[in-house]
């Protein structure tokens, strides 16, 4: 168990992350107990790096796991946090402890992990660097405010089947397009906004 209230995400220099598969890999290779740590996930993808660290929680929600009652919503907290920071400039995340030490169980989580995994190197032959520009400053913090607006509805969605999944997959799409600096992404990612959004409104009316 942790001995603070707050976590920053582990003192070991973050490994250079680039790829969803990379992103994978350190997730499943977190923690080596039966119950596999939130906080251990997070610091095994590497504390400084926002892309990576946002990503981990909304594919999460895409993944099988969310079927689990109360998951999406912890995912949904660790976004917003994540975004949150991002959006004030904060050098690197951190977390409460009673998220960090919120525990997955390893069997679970491991078959969770050969399914993004399989995902994942399709997606990886799709992305790189292209129109950085649209990936930092200004752009970086429209997207983090937007993820912190999704964020906020998954609690609401949990219910609903695949609604929390399709916030998810929308905030991986910025998280993705962060970590690999990839604009276009960025640009799909505000497609996908607005169409999660009609989503969104279709099951409110």
């Amino acid at each position: 168990m942790s001995d603070g209230t707050m976590n920053d995400l582990g003192n070991r220099p973050p490994p250079r992350i680039q790829t969803l598969s990379e992103i994978v890999t350190c997730m499943v290779q977190a923690g080596a107990d039966q119950k596999v740590r939130v906080g251990e996930i997070l610091a095994r993808v590497g504390r400084r790096s926002y892309g990576p660290v946002l990503l981990v929680p909304s594919i999460l929600v895409v993944s099988p796991l969310s079927a689990i009652p109360g998951f999406s919503t912890l995912c949904g907290l660790c976004i917003a946090l994540v975004a949150g920071q991002l959006l004030i400039g904060r050098r690197s995340p951190w977390f409460p402890a009673f998220v960090t030490d919120r525990g997955i169980d390893r069997d679970r989580f491991r078959r969770a992990g050969r399914w993004l995994g399989k995902v994942a190197k399709h997606v990886d032959r799709l992305i790189g660097p292209r129109l950085e520009i649209l990936t930092t400053g200004a752009c970086a913090k429209a997207a983090a405010a937007v993820c912190l607006l999704m964020a906020a509805v998954i609690p609401f969605l949990e219910l609903v089947p695949m609604a929390s999944s399709t916030i998810g997959a929308v905030v991986a799409v910025y998280g993705l397009a962060l970590t690999a600096r990839d604009g276009y992404l960025m640009i799909a990612a505000a497609v996908m906004t607005g169409a999660a959004g009609a989503f969104i409104a279709s099951l409110l009316m």
